[in-house]
């Protein structure tokens, strides 16, 4: 912009009221204006009122994908990076930043983390048409590199080892495959089929498992871990982990808890990597009295299948003994006597209910526990 046009922008800009130039700074719509306007503007804001009002968040988000925008076409990705990053971090839920993320990376070459971004981009804007069509040909062009890569290369050898039968060979091949592309979900589904035709269930889990955490829509690898699991539930019955539970079972059922006790660490040297047999160990140590480990038991349980709904029901009411024991203990301290009259029915937050058959219900609050029973006449237990 040469001096004359300048000149002649300024003294346009000059006849507009603070507030209309208020307005358009506010906006902060770059392409709507002829460039080098909004340092005008800007110029005529601080000549009148001695400093700039801080743009909205949109407008400033807006002014940071601007910048990505030209620094990706003049090939600055590291900047590019970081801008799109800031971005991000002051509006998380922007769509075109992800979207603006994921071309960077895919002009990088690193598709992977560009699938990644595109995904995120339509989780957030499903109906955006483009960001589909970027997704699209970043995985068809990730597909075209594999389909060249070494990695290929040792799966298909890895495949012909694995028809006949030589599965040392094959997990040396799928081994090298995830070194060369950790992120390819078919060499740990392929290991998991070689683990399990080798009778090493737990191992075949475990690669299943990484193939969902990297596909989650193959319904193959779903199929293959439910048959493991199945396998492995099977074996579990059999096992000397299986006897050593039924045993310590035996003696809680005589109230013999050390003996229970001895009978679950003799079971857990050998339990295996299943839902039904971690969700066993946890019912067996509620009996014992062992609240915390039946919980870690339980959540273990949970981790290996996340639709065990009677190991969540079992964790649910494992969590709410250790919260009577630890009020119980905390009553105790404070010299407070629950009568045999009392009885615990409920827990609610930090509060302990106790139903007395002679007395209105009671509650001791555990951030005013002082030695006192509180009386509530217009609280009632759930």
């Amino acid at each position: 912009m040469d001096k004359a046009r300048r000149e002649q922008i300024y003294k346009n800009l000059s006849q507009k009221s603070t507030q209309e130039l208020l307005d358009i700074w506010q906006e902060q719509d770059l392409e709507g204006w002829e460039k080098g306007a909004f340092e005008i503007i800007r110029q005529i804001l601080l000549e009148r009122l001695g400093e700039l009002p801080t743009p909205p968040l949109e407008a400033q988000v807006e002014q940071i994908l601007n910048r990505v925008e030209k620094l990706l076409e003049a090939g600055n990705f590291d900047q590019a990076l970081t801008e799109c990053e800031l971005a991000i971090q002051m509006m998380p839920e922007n769509a075109v930043a992800y979207n603006l993320r994921g071309m960077v990376y895919e002009e990088m070459g690193q598709l992977e983390k560009a699938i990644l971004e595109y995904q995120t981009t339509i989780q957030l804007d499903p109906d955006w048409e483009e960001a589909w069509d970027d997704l699209k040909e970043a995985e068809k062009a990730l597909e075209k590199e594999f389909q060249r890569s070494s990695a290929k290369q040792h799966l298909d050898q890895a495949l012909l080892y694995a028809e006949a039968g030589n599965f040392d060979q094959t997990l040396t091949e799928c081994e090298l495959a995830i070194q060369m592309m950790p992120e390819n979900a078919f060499a740990y589904n392929l290991r998991g089929m070689v683990y399990k035709e080798m009778g090493q269930l737990e191992k075949a889990i475990l690669e299943y498992q990484t193939t969902i955490q990297l596909d989650p829509d193959w319904s193959e690898a779903w199929d293959d871990l439910k048959d493991a699991e199945k396998a492995l539930e099977k074996e579990f019955q059999r096992s000397s982990a299986k006897q050593h539970l039924d045993q310590a079972l035996l003696y809680t059922e005589d109230d013999e808890m050390d003996d229970a006790m001895a009978e679950c660490e003799l079971a857990r040297q050998t339990i295996p990597p299943i839902a039904m047999a971690y969700n066993y160990l946890g019912l067996i140590l509620h009996q014992t009295n062992q609240i915390e480990s039946a919980i870690e038991a339980y959540l273990k349980a949970i981790s290996f299948n996340p639709k065990f709904y009677a190991a969540r029901q079992n964790l649910r009411d494992a969590r709410v003994k250790l919260k009577e024991d630890q009020f119980l203990s905390s009553i105790m301290k404070n010299g407070i006597e629950i009568t045999p009259e009392q009885e615990i029915i409920s827990i609610e937050d930090e509060d302990i209910w106790l139903l007395d058959e002679e007395e209105d219900n009671t509650y001791i609050s555990d951030n005013e526990m002082d030695g006192d029973l509180h009386d509530e006449e217009e609280d009632t237990p759930p």
